[in-house]
């Protein structure tokens, strides 16, 4: 099943045209293709439609190409394409190493590392995510750890939330929620490509936790999309604290 039309221009055509886009979107509707995106290129410029939006969803021109690859990818690479909705998604910041030249197991040190969502996969391994920029762009991190540096991850915590939190990691849905109150600094390495639910990723292995902090900074804006049966750390400071009549 076609998944999507690529209409080849000339240099001298404009993809943008209304003549040209309408030319475009009759070869997506076509009974014998019914794709639902089409892209027109004509070598100096690259658009991508839909054929439910008159707007364009990506205009790039050529000399950015290399540069928003990753966000040409989400419009063209064929998993986005079947699963529009994984565009959602940052890009992958394991992949986007690689791409800049990392060997798989080359070592990492990461300084203020802020983590949000941990689960524990099995009795031998834990993983946690994180967001950072990397050439102004947001990017996913997943970082996989052996149960053993999880007493030294959660160390800066207050001891009580320290408790709660492992005891979280320790029962169903074994999933705990760290609202970026934890921040490490950490040795680390490339991992192997893996599969994940939605898409193939390259997670960060933990192999030293240098230091471990309790960032109680308020945010700026508070997760909404937390089920209510996962554990918050931040929540359950405020609770904690606002319980011991001191200040949060």
């Amino acid at each position: 099943m076609p998944l999507l039309v690529l209409d080849a221009k000339r240099p001298t055509e404009n993809v943008l045209s209304r003549e040209n886009v309408q030319q475009a979107y009759s070869y997506a509707i076509h009974p014998e293709i019914k794709c639902q995106h089409f892209a027109l290129c004509n070598g100096k410029k690259l658009a991508v439609f839909n054929v439910d939006s008159s707007d364009a969803l990506l205009v790039v021109p050529f000399d950015e190409f290399e540069s928003k690859w990753s966000e040409i990818e989400k419009y063209l690479a064929p998993r986005f394409l079947k699963q529009p909705s994984l565009r959602r998604f940052a890009p992958d910041f394991g992949y986007a190493l690689m791409r800049l030249g990392l060997a798989e197991n080359a070592k990492i040190t990461m300084l203020g590392v802020q983590l949000n969502l941990f689960g524990r996969v099995s009795d031998e391994l834990f993983t946690a995510t994180s967001n950072c920029d990397l050439a102004d762009n947001p990017h996913c991190v997943s970082f996989d750890f052996h149960p053993k540096f999880l007493p030294k991850i959660l160390a800066g915590l207050p001891e009580s939330l320290a408790a709660a939190f492992q005891d979280a990691l320790s029962r169903n849905p074994f999933q705990a929620a760290a609202e970026l109150a934890i921040e490490l600094d950490i040795e680390a390495r490339m991992g192997p490509e893996t599969n994940g639910q939605m898409e193939k990723f390259i997670p960060i292995i933990i192999e030293q936790v240098l230091a471990s902090r309790f960032n109680h900074t308020p945010l700026a804006n508070e997760a909404t999309d937390i089920p209510d049966h996962i554990f918050r750390l931040r929540k359950a400071y405020v609770i904690r604290s606002s319980g011991a009549g001191t200040e949060v």
